[in-house]
């Protein structure tokens, strides 16, 4: 019974073992399941952003293809009013030709080559009627950096552009090209590139007289490049190309005195540098008068062209005027040369003022330019970093797709080993329910064997009882028996005794 009692003990701990095991690999398949819930929660909520992406880019697709189909439509329209005119004129040609008479002809004879003409007249002007052509300026647009600059366009003939598309875009940017929009007589300039807002005018006046010319205020270095005037009416459209480069503005001309002879001639040298092209140097009186320079010098080096010339005057009372001309830039500088004869002490006086003054001019034309050029390493610093952060959000979107494909391999691996898991922890599961099943089986058969033995020792024991006490009064009198039967004997032998001690 203490052997059957210590292994149904034993039995009942390994079955509350495999219970634990049981609820422990309940516990892991809920987690897995918890975690595959929520890598597909993520997994959703990334794919729709993605196809809410995906929509926004469906839709500007449709809006491009819209405006392709519209234009091809006008193109056809176009076609099919440039074969109808085309028609139209052979037929008058093939009229024309087959008038072989006078008398057959609608017109007199002399009248004949007028009428032919003015035919031809009407057709071309039939033809072209809604026709114009798009005109920008001849050469190059020169700016300077930080002033405004008006970017020429206007239609030939004269007519109003008002009720037209007007844009103009840079073809050589390769993101975002909308430089200035109007459409439905109002600017629409929502995708503007961003370093264009609030810089670019379209004066609408001038539109009715054909002129779609573009403001451009404060004129940055980026601005420089290839702009595109595109007109489009209902059934026509044409452009032209604008070029604008940025000029170099140099510095103002500097007037020094080399110093003078002893013929009372002084000599004056005259230089200005910074010029982005070979600027033309003058000198004149106070008449007006050019003056011919002794010596021309003209250098080049990376902050551009540099000009100095010199010229030797007689001392006498007089202004000399330096001009330095390029295009439409023109800088002056003036010095007044005295009626008496030089002065040492005087003359180092106005040296040495002329000096400090030009000193001042140049600090403060080198502050003026650093603070341009500040702004300018800042503009380009901003451009440089809103790219650094364009290419960051294309690799965030690629890093994106490629973390949902991995999420999506890793769902699909989870899945199958969560499947393989359950299938392995359900076999598992139903092989230690079979042995438990068996071993509970065993052990009520144990059972079942402990209880009919344990009845049969009792059966066993009860019959013993029953017969020892059956057979208690014959084992009590024959133990009387003997019990009397020792006690005579030892009588026998105590008597015995005595007498051989008393002998």
């Amino acid at each position: 019974l203490y052997q059957l009692n210590n292994e149904n003990e034993i039995i009942e701990k390994e079955d509350g073992q495999l219970q634990k095991v049981e609820i422990k690999l309940q516990k892991e398949c809920d987690t897995l399941q918890n975690e595959i819930s929520r890598i597909q929660q993520e997994s959703d909520e990334y794919m729709r952003r993605i196809k809410q992406e995906h929509e926004q880019l469906e839709k500007e697709k449709n809006i491009i293809k819209q405006e392709r189909d519209q234009l091809q439509n006008e193109m056809s329209g176009i076609q099919e009013c440039s074969s109808e005119c085309d028609q139209l004129l052979q037929k008058e040609k093939t009229r024309i030709k087959q008038e072989k008479t006078p008398e057959q002809s609608p017109c007199h004879s002399k009248m004949k080559f007028i009428c032919l003409t003015f035919l031809i007249i009407s057709g071309i002007a039939y033809s072209r009627s809604e026709q114009f052509d798009v005109v920008g300026p001849a050469g190059a647009v020169f700016a300077v950096a930080g002033e405004d600059v008006i970017l020429p366009c206007s239609v030939k003939p004269n007519i109003s552009v008002v009720d037209m598309r007007v844009e103009w875009f840079r073809p050589d940017l390769k993101d975002s090209q909308l430089v200035h929009l109007y459409k439905d007589h109002e600017d629409r300039n929502t995708d503007q590139i961003q370093f264009y807002r609030g810089r670019t005018k379209l004066i609408h006046q001038e539109l009715q007289k054909g002129n779609a010319s573009l403001k451009l205020s404060s004129v940055q270095v980026s601005d420089k490049g290839l702009y595109r005037c595109f007109i489009q009416s209902k059934s026509w459209y044409d452009d032209a190309t604008v070029i604008v480069r940025l000029e170099a503005v140099g510095s103002p001309p500097v007037i020094t005195v080399d110093g003078f002879d002893h013929s009372e001639r002084l000599h004056l040298q005259c230089e200005s540098e910074g010029w982005d092209s070979e600027p033309v140097l003058e000198w004149m009186n106070s008449e007006g008068v050019n003056l011919n320079s002794e010596t021309t010098e003209v250098q080049r080096n990376t902050d551009g062209f540099s000009v100095r010339h010199t010229i030797t005057v007689r001392h006498r009372a007089d202004k000399i005027h330096c001009r330095v001309k390029l295009r439409h830039h023109m800088l002056e500088t003036m010095i007044v040369t005295p009626s008496k004869s030089f002065n040492p002490w005087r003359t180092s006086v106005i040296l040495s003022s002329i000096a400090v003054a030009l000193i001042v001019i140049v600090g403060i034309l080198i502050a003026v330019f650093g603070h341009k050029y500040r702004e300018h390493d800042k503009l380009q610093n901003e451009n440089r970093r809103k790219k650094q952060e364009h290419d960051t959000l294309q690799t965030e979107i690629s890093r994106k797709q490629e973390e949902h494909d991995q999420l999506q391999e890793e769902k699909d691996r989870i899945q199958q080993q969560y499947s393989e898991l359950l299938q392995n922890g359900n076999k598992k599961i139903a092989q230690e329910r079979n042995q438990v099943q068996e071993e509970k089986q065993r052990i009520q058969q144990e059972r079942d064997r402990l209880q009919n033995a344990n009845k049969k020792i009792k059966q066993d024991y009860q019959e013993t009882y029953t017969w020892t006490n059956n057979q208690l009064p014959v084992l009590e009198r024959v133990g009387f028996g003997i019990v009397k039967f020792m006690q005579g004997t030892l009588q026998v032998r105590t008597k015995q005794q005595g007498k051989k001690t008393k002998k």
